[in-house]
């Protein structure tokens, strides 16, 4: 039984070890094959499914490369990335979003330090910001603490904020990412729908704004 295993291991991890080689190589046929095998030598790791729910994904099955992912996380259920594309082929391959949300907040708890994820996860909440919006303001709220500098999430914050009616705090948080980016154009398009919406003066960075491209 102690021999099989280990002839079993070894199969496995080579057949990983050649699939991961041919996938940086570009054959992804060949990678699917070698890797597909790893698979069934078992028993199961991680990386060989992952590896393989990517190349699934890459070869347009997203399907496959759902179920690769979930047998991943069944075998080490530790690692960010492995939520957060299981969510991506949920929502942007399978058209499922009601359960991409669930592994995307996952991806968020794992590992917080991820911008990526927090772009994604606030595009989830902001889609339906009547639902979400709590939800929305917690997760930007911790984002833009720990990015401070990333324009795009102080557009989102500020966005949120504007849902809450928290006009204030959302003009600073637009003016936020344009004093970090001033040509975004959507924060400046906000900025100035803020005014309206709240009945607000125009902020004077639109008019910086103005001076800057003439």
């Amino acid at each position: 039984g102690a021999v099989w295993l280990q002839v079993r291991l070894w199969n496995r991890e080579a057949f990983y070890f050649a699939g991961f080689k041919q996938v940086r190589q570009g054959n992804l046929p060949a990678a699917t094959s070698d890797l597909e095998r790893s698979r069934s030598w078992g028993p199961r790791e991680v990386n060989a499914l992952y590896e393989l729910g990517n190349v699934y994904a890459r070869s347009a099955r997203p399907a496959d490369a759902a179920r690769a992912y979930l047998e991943a996380l069944d075998a080490n259920a530790g690692y960010d990335e492995i939520f957060f594309n299981l969510a991506t082929v949920y929502n942007a391959q399978l058209g499922k979003p009601e359960l991409a949300l669930p592994f995307c907040e996952t991806a968020w708890a794992v590992n917080p330090l991820s911008t990526e994820v927090l772009s994604s996860l606030s595009a989830f909440y902001l889609r339906e910001p009547g639902q979400n919006l709590p939800r929305a303001l917690e997760t930007l709220l911790a984002g833009t603490r720990i990015f401070p500098d990333n324009p795009n999430h102080w557009n989102n914050l500020g966005y949120a904020l504007s849902r809450a009616k928290r006009w204030d705090e959302a003009q600073s948080a637009y003016e936020r990412a344009l004093a970090i980016a001033p040509d975004i154009e959507l924060a400046e398009r906000n900025l100035a729908a803020l005014s309206v919406q709240s009945g607000r003066p125009r902020s004077p960075v639109l008019a910086a704004l103005s001076d800057l491209r003439a």
